[in-house]
């Protein structure tokens, strides 16, 4: 009985340490993202990169940028901040009011012409 009682306790701690590792991961991405963000000039964002890298634009997936979430994009983007962005094979994943969310804050993000 008490064994059971240990290796539940065991396999509760294994998963919320994964859970805790999941989220530091994240937060120092993100913070290592705004890094990036802030330094580029011209700044160039490829939207659902993927592992796809281009030379002097910054790669984004959905784990550092969830186009469908207004606060993934105010959290990365001022207003007018971005001079271009590239997205292809994304939108199609959207539903209609994800794909209006994306579309506004990528136009809020981007500079006038």
């Amino acid at each position: 009985m008490l064994s059971r009682i240990v290796s539940g306790i065991r396999r509760m701690v294994r998963l919320l340490l994964g859970r805790v590792k999941r989220v530091l991961l994240e937060r120092r991405r993100i913070r290592d993202l705004k890094r990036l963000v802030r330094r580029t000039k011209p700044l160039r964002v490829v939207l659902g990169a993927s592992s796809q890298n281009f030379p002097g634009w910054i790669s984004t997936n959905i784990e550092t940028l969830d186009i469908s979430r207004r606060r993934h994009w105010r959290r990365l983007f001022c207003r007018g901040s971005v001079e271009n962005m590239l997205c292809e094979h994304v939108l199609e994943h959207l539903d209609e009011r994800q794909l209006r969310i994306a579309l506004r804050e990528a136009y809020r993000a981007l500079k006038e012409a």
